[in-house]
């Protein structure tokens, strides 16, 4: 479903949606690591500001335990400061 809705408008790898998060942060907290990289390859910034903690994706990811996309997020160059 992520990719229809990538196709249909490309920009929503950037926009902050509802929530003040990108589909990074959302694909992060989720673990899903394959939709993270499609986002990626697709231009999404991978160390955006979102949510209520005013955190990027890698942080999100820490956070919640997720190792797998931790490391997939700094293999990817995530900045960690």
């Amino acid at each position: 479903r992520v990719i229809e809705l990538i196709e249909a408008d490309s920009q929503l790898t950037t926009k902050l949606l509802d929530d003040n998060i990108t589909l990074l942060h959302w694909a992060a907290i989720n673990n899903r690591i394959e939709i993270a990289k499609y986002l990626i390859s697709k231009g999404a910034k991978i160390d955006a500001i979102g949510g209520a903690l005013h955190s990027t994706p890698l942080y999100w990811a820490i956070r919640d335990g997720k190792l797998e996309m931790t490391l997939f997020l700094l293999s990817y160059g995530a900045q960690t400061s």
